[in-house]
C-alpha cells in the first residue's frame, strides 16, 4: 500500500469514487437488486483497474510545477470525474444518456443538488444512496483543497481575505510534490472527523425529526 502515495493526486481522487461504488453496491445486494449491485461492483473493478495502471505508468513522474499541477488536478476532479461517477447510471438508465447522467453527478459532486430525475420515487434507493455519496465526497473534496492547495497558492478568496488582513497570508507555498502532497494528507486527516462527525449528527438530527433511517 505504500506506493499508493506515489500515485498522481488525480489518481488517488478517482480511486476514493471507484471505492465508494461498493456502498451501492452492498445496498442493493442487500434489498436482493443484484443487477444494480453488479453494475456498480463491476464499475469498481474497472475504474480501480483504470487508475492502478495509470497509477503504476505515471508513480515516477515528478510536476515541474506542483502548484499548477494540483490546481489542474482540482479541474479534473470538478470536469471529468463526473464522467467517471456517472458510468453505472449511463447503464442502469439507458435513456438518461451521457450528458444528463454527467450533468447528475456533477450536481451531485458540488453539492447544488439539481437533478434531471422527473420521479425521485421511480430511482432506485441504491441510487438515490450513490447520489449523496458523491455529494458528500464532493464537499468533502472542496473543504480540503480549499485549504491544502488554493490556500497556498493564495487563490480562491484567499488573496481577498489576505488583503484585507492586518497580517498578511503565512501559508506554506508548494514548493514540490511532496510537499504538497503532505499537506493534502495532513489537512485530510484534520477535517475528515470533523466532517463525519457533523454528517452523523445532522442524520441523527434527521431521524429525530420523523425521516427514514435511509
Amino acid at each position: 500500500m505504500g506506493h499508493l502515495r506515489q500515485y498522481p493526486l488525480f489518481v488517488l481522487v478517482t480511486m476514493i469514487g471507484a471505492v465508494l461504488m461498493l456502498v451501492p453496491a452492498a445496498h442493493a445486494a442487500r434489498n436482493a437488486d443484484w443487477f444494480i449491485a453488479r453494475v456498480f461492483f463491476q464499475y469498481t473493478l474497472l475504474i480501480l483497474a483504470i487508475c492502478i495502471t495509470f497509477g503504476l505508468a505515471m508513480m515516477n513522474r515528478k510536476a515541474r510545477f506542483p502548484g499548477r499541477s494540483q490546481l489542474l488536478t482540482l479541474i479534473y476532479a470538478f470536469g471529468v470525474l463526473p464522467v467517471l461517477l456517472a458510468l453505472p447510471l449511463t447503464t442502469l438508465y439507458p435513456s438518461m444518456g451521457v450528458m444528463r447522467a454527467y450533468f447528475e453527478m456533477l450536481s451531485s459532486l458540488t453539492t447544488t443538488g439539481a437533478t434531471l430525475f422527473d420521479d425521485p420515487f421511480l430511482v432506485s434507493e441504491s441510487v438515490h444512496l450513490w447520489r449523496a455519496l458523491v455529494g458528500w465526497m464532493g464537499g468533502l473534496l472542496t473543504i480540503v483543497t480549499a485549504v491544502a492547495i488554493l490556500e497556498p497558492l493564495n487563490i480562491g478568496g484567499f488573496e481577498v481575505q489576505s488583503t484585507l488582513s492586518d497580517t498578511p497570508n503565512k501559508a506554506v507555498p508548494i514548493r514540490s510534490a511532496k510537499d504538497g502532497g503532505i499537506r493534502i494528507a495532513r489537512v485530510f486527516r484534520q477535517l475528515a472527523p470533523a466532517y463525519a462527525l457533523f454528517t452523523a449528527v445532522l442524520a441523527l438530527l434527521l431521524v429525530l425529526a420523523g425521516d427514514r433511517m435511509f
